[in-house]
């Protein structure tokens, strides 16, 4: 582990390599690279663990996973290619901006190229003739940058065309919340905040007021209402840039968009009984999550899988993109479902496999890969059973936590001050404990 000193020397030397943006890095630069730094620093320890660190982050890369694809239907995949280089925009300032955070350029180069991939499973919105439904499930691991991959997606899919953005991220208000962050930063390049006057941010910080902001009706305090549907005084398809919605997964929300979509969208974008010429595209977080079509009764997810097939159908051109880690209740749709709202979310058209950057620590690395498959974590199943018996009920009370939970939390906490001396007091740096199936548990 670096002191507080090294560190500095690594988070220059990572900002120096990456400037030339490169796909990796020969170890003989990354060394000239520290040593030129520490100079300037005033740093006269020794390198060769900055030199390793700074390489394990700036030769990180990712693969292109594997995908799934329906021979059913005609597609033509290559329409993509059709794309000018003067149209990518909004995926061109995301991927700067990412390098920009320090994410490795060989990261970057393989998300666009994940995303081009997975935008040509989408169809052109260009073609105005053409009405299309397509469905697809992308899955990737636990907290391995499935927002980073979606964003990118949604970028591209800005630039190629698509007006109409719907990002339906979880069924709690701070999920949302986050979400819209994340969004604003990467792709409306401005503080959606009430009362932020429109700080640029993010991909808009670059641009000296000239970034081309997308619409955006919600806010990271405000979710889709009916009191904003009423506010809003142009139809969807009345905007000269992409419109985008961050919403939560439920009932009511849901609704009240439908209403406004039916509602205050009809002026010649609506015929035959769908809105024309708004290619719509819906990427649903988290998609194992209240949205598939089942009898539970926890914020009725039979609804919230009606609403969102019925919101995808008043479209004449609109594509279902669910992003997940356990993908386990997606793919046990019923294909051939169709009820009164069409057909359910099954992604009959493709299933893609992100893979993880190489610096991914999960299970995979822990149980399988050779430097660490023999380390295993004997639990005690006296301690387990004297705290929380393995049959419980959903009104168990937990009365104390385990030594080596209280253990595991203080190592946490030492852990995020650490990364705070670092510079990396606004990080994302979270901790899930999970205790029990039971939620009130």
């Amino acid at each position: 582990m670096l002191n507080s000193e090294q560190y500095d020397v690594a988070q220059f030397s990572i900002a120096k390599c990456t400037k030339k943006n490169e796909e990796s890095y020969e170890i003989p630069y990354i060394e000239e690279i520290v040593r030129k730094t520490a100079d300037f620093l005033d740093y006269e320890g020794n390198v060769e663990g900055i030199v390793r660190y700074v390489e394990s982050k700036v030769n990180c890369r990712m693969d292109l996973g594997t995908s799934v694809v329906s021979e059913e239907a005609e597609h033509d995949k290559d329409w993509v290619k059709r794309i000018e280089s003067s149209e990518k925009i909004y995926a061109t300032a995301y991927e700067n901006y990412l390098r920009g955070k320090g994410m490795p350029p060989g990261v970057v180069n393989s998300i666009s190229r994940v995303n081009d991939s997975i935008l040509s499973l989408l169809s052109d919105p260009k073609k105005k003739d053409k009405s299309f439904q397509r469905r697809g499930l992308v899955i990737g691991d636990v907290q391995s940058g499935k927002t980073s991959n979606y964003l990118s997606l949604i970028t591209k899919a800005a630039d190629a065309g698509y007006k109409f953005i719907i990002v339906i991220a979880g069924i709690h208000n701070n999920l949302r919340s986050q979400t819209q962050q994340r969004i604003d930063e990467g792709f409306i390049g401005r503080i959606s905040a009430k009362d932020s006057k429109k700080t640029p941010i993010g991909v808009g910080a670059e641009f000296d007021g000239q970034f081309p902001h997308p619409v955006s009706f919600t806010t990271v305090e405000q979710d889709f209402n009916k009191t904003l549907a009423t506010s809003i005084a142009t139809e969807i398809g009345g905007f000269n840039k992409p419109v985008i919605l961050v919403i939560k997964k439920n009932v009511t929300t849901l609704k009240n968009l439908y209403e406004w979509l039916v509602n205050f969208n009809m002026n010649g974008l609506k015929a035959n009984g769908v809105i024309n010429n708004v290619p719509l595209l819906m990427i649903d977080d988290e998609a194992d999550n209240a949205s598939i079509n089942t009898n539970i009764p926890d914020l009725d997810p039979t609804k919230t899988n009606n609403y969102l097939r019925t919101i995808l159908k008043s479209f004449n051109q609109a594509c279902y993109v669910g992003y997940t880690a356990t993908p386990f209740a997606n793919i046990f749709i019923d294909p051939d479902s169709y009820g009164e709202c069409a057909e359910d979310l099954f992604p009959k058209d493709f299933i893609y496999n992100l893979d993880a950057p190489t610096n991914y620590f999960g299970a995979r690395k822990i149980f399988l890969e050779p430097d660490y498959r023999y380390v295993h974590v004997i639990l005690d199943p006296q301690e387990i059973g004297k705290y929380i018996p393995l049959k419980h009920k959903k009104t168990f009370v937990l009365k104390d936590l385990p030594g080596s939970l209280k253990e595991a939390i203080a190592s946490f906490l030492i852990s995020k001050c650490i990364r705070n001396i670092r510079h990396d007091a606004y990080e994302h740096c979270s901790m899930l404990i999970n205790v029990s199936t039971f939620v009130n548990v």
